[in-house]
């Protein structure tokens, strides 16, 4: 049987390494990682992102309690979930739908404020 090397080595030391190395960005973070069975290589799956605030982006606008026009006009410029929206500015926003004016792009804004998320910006 092969001699295996073993570390015991915390997720947050790992995350510090990786980002020393300059495999994660600053603001990135593990969401999950493997370790296929036979293999000495780790796969990281990682994002800039929480975990909560990846169901947040990825949970369908529909299931929100926004306004009938907030959802309106999301569904009409195609947009399904908020990952999709904070790839926009607020102008950008604006731009898209005639009836996506500052109280409903304050209405979104407040909900991505609350799960510390903010548009992109100009």
């Amino acid at each position: 049987m092969a001699k295996m090397n073993v570390c015991k080595i915390s997720i947050s030391k790992v995350i510090e390494i990786l980002k020393e190395k300059g495999f994660l960005e600053q603001d990135q973070t593990i969401i999950d990682f493997l370790l296929p069975p036979g293999r000495n290589e780790m796969i990281i799956i990682s994002s800039r992102f929480t975990v909560e605030q990846e169901v947040f982006l990825d949970k369908q606008i529909a299931d929100f309690d926004i306004s009938v026009r907030a959802l309106r006009c999301m569904r009409e410029i195609g947009f399904k979930t908020f990952r999709e929206v904070i790839e926009y500015t607020y102008n950008q926003l604006k731009a898209k739908h005639k009836d996506l004016g500052q109280k409903t792009l304050s209405e979104i804004e407040q909900l991505l404020d609350e799960n510390n998320l903010v548009l992109k910006k100009d």
